[in-house]
């Protein structure tokens, strides 16, 4: 992700917002609040919201549940002339909806979908706002940003960690939270040794887990600057570095056989299932997915308190870290023929909805309350920061990088590829080697 963060103070200033829950009341009404315009730059209520929307969305089961469908019946009661509020819901969504973006046939509001890089924005979206009118109310604002333009507002904010079944840690034997590497390994071994439970479950075959594991850049160690550190680096998997230690951690658990036996079978939606009922103890995802794997467990005759969260295991002993950076981003087609309506769409569902509550987000509104769901990490010490964004003039530095070296950091088969050598055990210095060969290479083609 690439959030920016100022300073020291800043981050510091974020940690006790989350983990103090220094937060304020609600939020200012939206015609007086500088929050999105219906308009695109005027007073919300210059023009009102009306006739039909059409909604893209990746939460196939809050669509399948009428969940979605509650928070239009809301939208349509505070607008009496919005028509019709339609959900088209995507399973494959960041397959699917990249392909899609050309032809403009993409709704009206829709999840920006991984892929889409800061200087393709214009192109297909319209501007929210500027960050400095969008600042007073919300955060995560640099993500989908060019200059002062944003173009996507975060439809909440998450830390990273570790999503696992405190019942099945207690019957491994596993009495204190692991933080360090180390001692998460050694959990994950005794998971294997006193339990049929799965230790570690890579969700390889759905891939986008894997994908999102770039999201831990820099947790080893609580650098909120490693991904703009390794467009200045040859050898960033070099032992050490942030993105050994962020790649180490699969590498060896599958390396060892503490994850499923054939990762080509694994199943997105079966895993949380498989989490909440005790046959998988860990999976590497946000805090966005407690509640997921909450309402799972529940659903296997399980309990809710059965599901924990953790850090993401630090490199540095006594330490932990999370990064709490924007999640999914809301954004407005560009040629829309119903922007007014839209933009109030977005500002409905990150300021009424509760969306962000439910969901047990970080909220975007910076004077909302803050999540109950992360008073683990405030439990354990966890230090928190938002990932620094890139220096000006470098903003697409890094995926240039990327894209030369064609290693596809932020993809799945990338760690797929990774996950495929480590049940071959093929030497980790060797698999690392060869992305640094390949990291430095795309440094010097892309200049």
């Amino acid at each position: 992700m690439r959030i920016k963060m100022q300073a020291a103070a800043a981050i510091g200033a974020l940690a006790c917002l989350v983990l103090s829950g220094c937060g304020g009341g609600a939020s200012d009404s939206p015609a007086t609040s500088g929050g999105p315009s219906a308009s695109g730059g005027g007073d919300v209520a210059a023009e009102a919201p009306a006739g039909e929307l059409k909604v893209l969305t990746h939460r196939t089961d809050l669509d399948q549940d009428g969940t979605l469908q509650g928070y239009a019946d809301q939208f349509m009661a505070k607008y009496p002339e919005v028509t019709k509020v339609e959900f088209e819901s995507i399973t494959a969504y960041d397959d699917d909806v990249p392909l899609r973006l050309s032809t403009g046939d993409f709704g009206d509001v829709l999840s920006i979908p991984n892929g889409v890089t800061n200087d393709q924005l214009a192109q297909f979206f319209e501007p929210i706002g500027s960050k400095a009118d969008l600042s007073a109310k919300y955060r995560f604002l640099d993500s989908f940003a060019v200059g002062e333009q944003v173009y996507g507002l975060a439809q909440g904010g998450i830390a990273t960690g570790v999503v696992y079944n405190k019942k099945v840690f207690a019957d491994a034997g596993v009495t204190t939270a692991p933080t360090s590497y180390d001692d998460f390994l050694a959990a994950l071994e005794a998971v294997k040794a006193n339990t049929d439970a799965v230790p570690l479950y890579t969700n390889y075959k759905d891939g986008w887990p894997l994908g999102d594991l770039q999201r831990n850049m820099g947790v080893a160690k609580g650098n909120a600057n490693a991904k703009n550190d390794m467009t200045g680096d040859d050898a960033p998997w070099a032992e050490g570095g942030d993105a050994y230690w962020l790649d180490s951690l699969l590498y060896d658990a599958v390396d060892r056989g503490l994850t499923e036996a054939d990762p080509t079978t694994t199943n997105w939606e079966e895993s949380k299932t498989l989490l909440g009922s005790g046959q998988v103890a860990t999976l590497v995802l946000q805090s966005w997915a407690i509640s997921q794997m909450q309402t799972a467990a529940v659903d296997a005759g399980a309990s809710a308190d059965d599901i924990g969260f953790l850090p993401v295991p630090s490199a540095v002993a006594g330490k932990s870290y999370a990064a709490v950076l924007g999640d999914r981003y809301y954004a407005v087609n560009a040629k829309s023929a119903n922007k007014v309506t839209a933009k109030a769409w977005v500002e409905f569902m990150i300021e009424e909805s509760g969306y962000d509550a439910k969901e047990g987000f970080v909220s975007t509104l910076k004077s909302a309350p803050l999540p109950s769901n992360l008073s683990a990490l405030s439990d354990l010490g966890t230090e928190l920061f938002e990932p620094t964004a890139a220096p000006a003039g470098e903003e697409g530095l890094f995926d240039a990088i990327d894209t030369a070296a064609e290693i596809g950091f932020s993809s799945a088969p990338y760690r797929q590829a990774l996950v495929d050598k480590a049940r071959q055990h093929t030497a980790k210095a060797d698999a690392f080697g060869e992305l640094n060969a390949k990291w430095a290479a795309g440094r010097a083609a892309a200049g």
